[in-house]
């Protein structure tokens, strides 16, 4: 199940400041995130937070503009708990990011 579909948005996102994308929020269902896809046009370090607590992330780079993560132990978010991805890059200009968020629920 996609949790998160950044897919059909995008953020654009200037240099050297971290930029939150949509933060989704727990409704009446606690919810296991089980993995999550980066991607976009230039390197990047997206994190991923649960109540403003760091709980997991990724790199992008020229050689590889598209990560996956798999997370061994599912990462878990109970009803009211705020997920966010942020995403940071150093490179000149606007540039397009985007995040898939695949888990379950509980």
């Amino acid at each position: 199940m996609i949790l998160y579909d950044e897919g059909q948005s995008t953020a654009f996102v200037p240099e050297v400041i971290i930029t939150h994308q949509t933060p989704l929020t727990a409704a009446g269902s606690a919810f296991l995130l089980q993995s999550a896809i980066f991607w976009g046009d230039v390197s990047a370090e997206f994190l991923i937070y649960r109540n403003d607590d760091l709980v997991g992330g990724a790199r992008t780079s020229a050689s590889a503009q598209t990560v996956q993560v798999e997370y061994i132990s599912p990462i878990p978010f109970n009803p009211g708990d705020q997920l966010t991805v942020t995403v940071e890059h150093a490179t000149s200009g606007l540039r397009k990011f985007k995040a898939n968020l695949i888990g379950r629920m509980t």
